[in-house]
């Protein structure tokens, strides 16, 4: 019969199949005597043994079992085999199976038996964690392969069939070698069978070949398995299809390639018009000027007026165009050397002092005292950035003030740079949170209807996100509509050279 077991845990002084526990007993079960490993295997109780019965130390649930068929071997004096749960000198019951056979030598008067056991535990668990083993490889999702230490295949999964099309039968005895497709270099296989019988695992890809014909790949681990002495009796793969993988990756590679051919073809598009607009509009533009000292009428000039303010508007579009590309690309360059951080600031924010005076807009401005006077970096594009911003929350503010604040920002190291953020805040409309989200894009606008008021390109800002960039930092705004916008942002600045 096979009874459940309770606690599994080794110890010791637990009987194994090569060193099994033997014991006498009469023809009631007493024991009669008893070997030094069943005595550590009992315990204290061992001191007792003669005169206590077998059955003591068997398991309640098992007693009754064991009592019946040690009482049927008594009556036909003959052997009995059994398996039972046997209770340890630590309380733990241990799985075991024991026999027992007639002998006269110790009870000459009425009979007596001779009996072993072998502990059965340590064999069911690993029994156990081979049926594991098996039922997960079994239904693993990946492939599982065994060859022997020449390379010929042992075992395949059902994974293995499912992908490649061969069954067990058609590979086992076989060399891996049947799926190669001829996609790999033979060096490839070289460097893995070198890495491998070197007692190394190898990692790496396989462009194989289905029964079919078919090709797919396959990414690899393969281990060498090693007897007690340390010699190679087999190596395990377990490889898993990234075919799909691949196929996207493949894809992904190929649409970053025509991403990056489409802008460069916008790039060079851009240069071209931009540089072939320029030279005409400069044209435009100094025939105006020329035109501005000969005699002409106040309708004349009027006309004259509006034709150098347009050609100029667009002249200044054109130019940010180009400079969006440059900026995009990546080969613009800041310039670095010594200048006033409040000259920049009060210079940016005289440029609309007019405009925001007619509008009754106050400028205000602040530098926190942290904030070294003298700075090294690109005053031109700073002053740039700053421009945009205030002219930006002057034209779309009817009222209030503006106000342009700088202060220090942690170093993360001292010996690196100054770090400083900046922001402009406005009274204005605010904007709208679906708007905000994309005006930094090239062309965006906070007002971006057929009736908007005021005119621009909606380039300024995604210029000035890209200098800021360069510079380091990041632009970010925060806005609600009605409570006006801060447009804020970071730049590094680098320590001037020690003298």
């Amino acid at each position: 019969m096979s009874l459940p077991t309770e606690s599994q845990d080794p110890a010791p002084a637990s009987p194994t199949a090569g060193a099994p526990l033997w014991w006498t007993i009469d023809r009631h079960g007493r024991y009669t005597s008893a070997d030094s490993a069943t005595a550590e295997f009992l315990g204290p109780a061992a001191g007792s043994l003669p005169g206590s019965s077998w059955l003591d130390a068997v398991h309640p649930e098992d007693r009754a079992a064991c009592h019946a068929a040690f009482a049927a071997a008594v009556e036909s004096h003959q052997p009995f085999r059994i398996e039972y749960r046997l209770r340890r000198h630590d309380g733990v019951y241990r799985h075991v199976f024991a026999g027992a056979a007639p002998c006269t030598l110790f009870d000459s008067a009425h009979g007596g038996f001779i009996a072993f056991c072998f502990d059965l535990t340590t064999w069911q668990e690993s029994a156990a964690r081979l049926r594991e083993l098996s039922l997960a490889t079994e239904h693993s999702p990946v492939t599982v392969l065994v060859a022997d230490a020449s390379g010929r295949i042992q075992y395949v999964n059902p994974k293995f069939t499912a992908l490649t099309g061969y069954t067990p039968e058609e590979v086992i005895g076989q060399n891996p070698r049947i799926l190669k497709s001829g996609e790999m270099p033979p060096e490839e296989y070289s460097a893995m069978w070198a890495q491998l019988l070197s007692g190394r695992e190898w990692r790496g890809e396989f462009h194989n070949k289905r029964k079919d014909g078919t090709l797919f790949w396959e990414s690899a681990l393969i281990s060498p398995v090693r007897d007690p002495s340390g010699a190679i009796t087999q190596f395990v793969a377990v490889k898993e299809d990234i075919t799909e993988r691949k196929r996207l990756a493949a894809e992904v590679a190929e649409a970053q390639l025509r991403a990056q051919a489409a802008e460069r073809a916008k790039s060079e598009f851009l240069h071209k018009m931009s540089h072939e607009f320029r030279t005409p509009m400069n044209g435009i533009l100094g025939m105006a000027y020329l035109l501005e000292d000969s005699p002409l009428g106040p309708e004349h000039r009027n006309y004259l007026q509006v034709l150098t303010e347009s050609a100029q508007s667009l002249l200044d579009f054109l130019t940010q165009v180009l400079e969006l590309v440059h900026l995009s690309e990546g080969t613009h360059s800041l310039q670095t050397a010594p200048f006033s951080l409040s000259e920049c600031l009060a210079q940016c924010l005289g440029l609309f002092s007019a405009a925001a005076c007619k509008k009754g807009i106050e400028l205000r401005s602040s530098i926190a005292p942290s904030v070294p006077a003298t700075l090294h970096g690109d005053r031109f594009r700073l002053a740039q950035i700053l421009a945009s911003l205030i002219g930006n929350a002057v034209k779309f503010s009817p009222s209030g003030a503006v106000t342009v604040s700088v202060d220090s920002e942690p170093e993360p190291d001292p010996s690196d740079s100054a770090r400083l953020r900046f922001s402009v805040a406005d009274q204005g409309p605010g904007i709208a949170p679906e708007t905000l989200a994309r005006i930094f894009e090239p062309f965006e606008q906070g007002d971006n209807s057929h009736t908007r008021q005021h005119t621009g390109a909606g380039l300024g800002l995604a210029i000035s996100r890209n200098l800021v960039q360069a510079m380091g930092g990041r632009l970010e705004a925060v806005s609600r509509p009605g409570h006006g916008s801060t447009f804020f942002f970071t730049a590094a600045f680098p320590h001037p050279p020690e003298s």
